[in-house]
């Protein structure tokens, strides 16, 4: 089972991807400035590597859409279930 936990603030969203089986984080991230001008999304990537991505995000709605829409996550949703093939 996985668990996608938001933490939103007045201008940000943080967020972590739990794996619940293995008890791992297996996506982390948030966005910050929300409403303001050069909001960005920080993220980590399966492999650990931190990226920055600058994106206008006028309001929560748009911010946790773009989280939902993002890649890393859903690589680390195919990654956790390709392992678990493996098992």
């Amino acid at each position: 089972m996985k668990i996608l936990v938001l933490n939103c603030g007045s201008s940000s969203i943080k967020y972590k991807l739990f794996d619940m089986t293995s008890k791992e984080v297996i996506a982390q991230g948030g966005i910050e400035k929300i409403g303001l001008k050069g909001s960005f999304l920080k993220l980590t990537l399966p492999n650990g590597e931190k990226k920055v991505l600058e994106k206008d995000i006028p309001e929560h709605t748009v911010g946790v859409e773009f989280i939902l829409n993002w890649k890393h996550l859903q690589l680390a949703m195919i990654w956790l279930r390709f392992t678990t093939l493996l098992t």
